[in-house]
């Protein structure tokens, strides 16, 4: 039969070429007769069966396998891991989202929270500053209301995803992230730096408000400390009269700035959300009861 009929594959005999084909190892079709035709069958089996012309027998596994099935047991002692969680999902199977988000994709706000982080309690979209108040419509437009010798109660004509009254400015964000500020601007706190922020927060003399990065920036009067945040990443933001207080990422609570009453001193534990006041400090825990740091 030729150069088939001599060939022997992993010490066996050559199997003849029909049955090869019928193996479904030899799919092509080739022009030069049974001999090429029965030579590339011989290849192709030999590539799959990883066989050597030279029989060997009761051989150690090689390094190569024993690599190998070190791979696959670190593969299966991985997926006995805890998963790491996607997008906001959180928990030990990933199926919780974070504080005052709902839905399929935790990109609802639950019910009582509002805003462009789910940050702003009462499910309202007003905001109080000490002697005005600013309000945002069903299509973004703000406005404004009470005193406004300093022009804080003037917004600019625009679409707003956010408001925070402070003492005598208010603060917005547009649809971009990008802030904005308008009224008494004596310390800087109405002049927000060129960054976009997913929330904003006027205080007293001051401004803080948080990068998309979870980063807290803040600008204004700082002789208190309460423009220097320290480092970490946050989800809200609350600015009150001469100090500010951070909810981290871990649903713990950072305070900063003026502490004569203590304002500044948060109790332990986890919190969903925080506001600061002009001598005191409220919060939400997560299993829903209130506490305060003090008050004057």
């Amino acid at each position: 039969m030729g150069f088939g009929s001599n060939l022997r594959v992993c010490g066996k005999a050559s199997p003849d070429p029909e049955t090869i084909s019928k193996a479904g190892l030899l799919e092509m079709k080739v022009n030069r007769g049974k001999r090429s035709r029965w030579h590339i069958g011989i290849v192709v089996l030999v590539m799959l069966t990883g066989c050597s012309a030279d029989p060997v027998s009761n051989a150690p596994p090689s390094s190569t396998s024993a690599g190998a099935d070190a791979t696959r047991q670190a593969e299966s002692d991985a997926s006995d891991a805890p998963p790491r969680c996607r997008g906001q999902w959180r928990g030990a199977d990933c199926e919780t989202c974070p504080n005052n988000w709902q839905g399929e994709a935790c990109d609802q706000c639950s019910a009582g929270w509002s805003g462009p982080r789910c940050d702003v309690a009462g499910g309202t979209r007003f905001t109080a500053g000490d002697e005005h108040m600013c309000g945002l419509t069903k299509d973004g437009e703000a406005i404004c209301w009470g005193r406004n010798e300093a022009g804080q109660s003037s917004p600019p004509q625009s679409t707003f995803i956010a408001l925070s009254a402070g003492g005598e400015h208010t603060c917005g964000l547009f649809p971009d992230g990008s802030a904005v500020c308008w009224g008494d601007n004596s310390f800087g706190q109405s002049s927000p730096p060129d960054e976009r922020f997913e929330a904003i927060s006027a205080g007293g003399e001051h401004t803080c408000g948080i990068t998309p990065d979870g980063l807290v920036r803040c600008w204004g009067r700082g002789d208190e400390g309460q423009s220097s945040p320290p480092e970490g990443l946050f989800q809200s933001i609350s600015a009150g009269a001469a100090h500010t207080c951070g909810l981290r990422i871990d649903d713990t609570i950072a305070c900063w700035g003026r502490s004569g009453d203590g304002e500044t001193s948060p109790p332990e534990g986890a919190y969903k959300g925080v506001s600061a006041g002009a001598f005191h400090t409220c919060a939400l825990r997560l299993d829903a009861s209130s506490t305060s740091s003090t008050a004057r």
